[in-house]
């Protein structure tokens, strides 16, 4: 049973106020907008994305691919699953041969704006299972079209990085729009 304590936010209902949202230590971040219009295109890739954000960062994330039945979800120290159909889940692993360096730009596997019918947190999940196509840049985002693939590879020990700050994202900020991001292998503490 969800906690009806915990806020739910998405691209339709994000008008809470930043005085309000900045107190929050957990929220609901979903993303079914951008599904709805590709699904009205006629497009294979629309997505459901659902995360739950903790103190900034996504902790849990599902990402559901309706047309395929194919879902993808993950939980921090838990691990990162695919399901498709009503097959068992299989657990997405990397080897140690799969650690490679991803922080270089790469112009074919951007995303941005000029992209066309691209989802992002469905491309987070699916550059996890094909590591090769590394690096992954995205040019232009909203927080409710990344949370649930973020979720996905930070389970996996990768993170979203701004690229101006060189930090990892943070969700639940004064402005939706993220800037321009670069996945990144985790460096170990």
């Amino acid at each position: 049973k969800a906690n009806s304590s915990i806020p739910i936010l998405s691209k339709n209902q994000s008008s809470e106020s930043y005085e309000t949202r900045k107190n929050w230590n957990h929220f609901w971040l979903i993303d079914t907008s951008d599904s709805e219009a590709l699904a009205d295109k006629g497009s294979n890739c629309y997505t459901v994305n659902i995360a739950l954000i903790e103190d900034g960062f996504p902790f849990l994330g599902i990402v559901y691919i309706p047309a395929r039945d194919v879902l993808y979800y993950s939980a921090l120290d838990k691990g990162a699953y695919r399901v498709t159909g009503g097959d068992q889940p299989v657990r997405i692993k990397l080897s140690e041969a799969d650690n490679i360096a991803i922080t270089q730009v790469s112009k074919r596997n951007q995303l941005s704006e000029s992209t066309p019918i691209r989802n992002v947190s469905l491309s987070l999940c699916q550059a996890m299972e094909k590591i090769e196509q590394m690096p992954l840049v995205i040019e232009s985002s909203w927080e409710w079209q990344t949370a649930a693939g973020h979720a996905f590879i930070r389970t996996l020990g990768y993170q979203l990085i701004d690229s101006a700050s060189k930090h990892e994202l943070r969700y639940n900020k004064v402005d939706w729009k993220n800037p321009k991001l670069v996945i990144k292998k985790k460096r170990p503490q």
